[in-house]
């Protein structure tokens, strides 16, 4: 499959962050995994879908053999079309896509959701359920017609990624700790990104926001 130059780009973006490598998943609750897929998320699919080795297994050895191509072609079917990333410009389109695979699609929709109540530009207020249906598209296309309106929606976005993140981190659970100070990195990175900042990891970006 011909992917999107577009997803493409986002993509580069999303796998700086989530890996390249194959790892065992010993701080991922998700398991083994490589390119940002994970073998919890393989076996969620159907069985023809997630047998990316063709043995008639979803296991393991399916996330360690797994091409780059196969990566961005899941990300595409599971990501990029259900959060139609075509549909809006750069900014909501990058951070929606980071978000939906790092938080889940549905949290990355609620938040959007949320965000373009308090942008005022539905007819009435949107159920903040996770689906991206008609009206939510419709909405979200209203507020980034708006002056700056996809900049303060990707803006609205991120702001709650990092509030749950707290969230999961006040928990305690180690799951979650171990984690956070790589999260806040990542939505720090993210802000760099949409605002065409330097953005990768050896550009510490987050130490320019925090001296700021």
């Amino acid at each position: 499959m011909i992917l999107p130059d577009f997803f493409l780009r986002l993509m580069e973006f999303v796998l700086h962050w989530e890996g390249l490598a194959y790892t065992g998943g010993r701080n991922d609750k998700g398991g083994a995994t490589k390119f940002g897929v994970s073998l919890r998320f393989l076996k969620g699919l159907p069985v023809l879908e997630g047998d990316l080795d063709g043995d008639g297994a979803v296991t393991w050895k399916d996330v360690f053999s797994m091409t780059r191509e196969q990566a961005l072609d899941l990300f595409w079917r599971h990501f990029g079309q259900p959060l139609y990333v075509g549909a809006w410009p750069s900014p909501l389109a990058a951070v929606l896509l980071d978000t939906g695979v790092n938080c889940g699609r549905g949290s990355a929709v609620r938040w959007a959701q949320a965000a373009c109540n308090g942008m005022g530009e539905a007819p009435a207020p949107l159920l903040v359920d996770g689906v991206l249906g008609q009206k939510t598209r419709a909405a979200l296309c209203a507020a980034c017609r708006l002056p700056g309106g996809p900049d303060a929606l990707a803006r609205a976005v991120i702001a709650a990624r990092k509030a749950h993140y707290d969230r999961l981190n006040a928990t305690g659970d180690p799951d979650y700790t171990v984690n956070h100070k790589g999260w806040m990195r990542r939505v720090a990175s993210l802000e760099a990104f949409v605002a065409g900042r330097p953005w990768r990891m050896e550009d510490k970006p987050w130490e320019r926001t925090q001296a700021a």
